[in-house]
């Protein structure tokens, strides 16, 4: 399903770049903002690009949908049969490092605090985590992934309307204000990334 799903995605991402080249064409800088700085940023450009939210609906919605589908059989297979492969044992493992980083919080609050930890759009959250953590506290399949993919949902709607209302109001005092608008984001989740370390220490 996972696989059907990116091939519909990528699918989706090229014709509508060769029918709509300006701008979504340069849809793979949100593709990589996405898989490497997360949703708030991907969005947040989207917006200062002038993308349809319909598209960034589609586009940062699906990618972890597919993400998670393609992923979560890895976690199943265990690290005997991952060691084979390395790339894919790395991302295995990379995953389990940062459950465990976020279990002790999470554990105490159940599924509530599993669904809020994928909603919130920091790093070290976000649908990977939350699928490894889930599968680190025995959730069964079905409802592990009803909650993670129901909650990236859920956070990338509630960004969709947070990002219309600053699009809105950046542009009724200056357009070009729009075009901070990801650096700004990106700034923000560095502050609370790095903040929140420091003070855990």
């Amino acid at each position: 399903m996972g696989l059907a799903i990116l091939a519909g995605w990528a699918a989706v991402l090229l014709a509508t770049a060769w029918w709509w080249p300006e701008p979504y064409s340069g849809v793979w800088a949100l593709v990589l903002e996405m898989a490497f700085t997360g949703r708030a940023v991907n969005i947040a450009h989207g917006y200062a690009d002038g993308y349809s939210p319909w598209f960034l609906l589609m586009q940062c919605g699906l990618q972890d949908i597919w993400l998670i589908l393609i992923c979560y059989p890895l976690l199943l297979a265990g690290d005997e049969g991952l060691s084979r492969v390395p790339a894919l044992g790395k991302i295995r493992s990379s995953m389990a490092a940062a459950a465990a980083a976020q279990q002790g919080r999470v554990e105490r609050w159940g599924t509530p605090g599993l669904a809020f930890m994928v909603f919130i759009p920091f790093w070290s959250t976000g649908a990977l985590v939350g699928l490894a953590l889930g599968h680190a506290m025995a959730l069964r399949p079905h409802r592990l992934l009803a909650i993670v993919i129901g909650s990236h949902m859920a956070s990338v709607v509630t960004l969709l309307v947070l990002f219309d209302y600053v699009a809105s109001w950046a542009e009724a005092l200056n357009s070009s204000l729009l075009r901070f608008l990801p650096w700004a984001v990106l700034a923000l989740l560095a502050v609370v990334h790095f903040g929140g370390k420091a003070l855990s220490r």
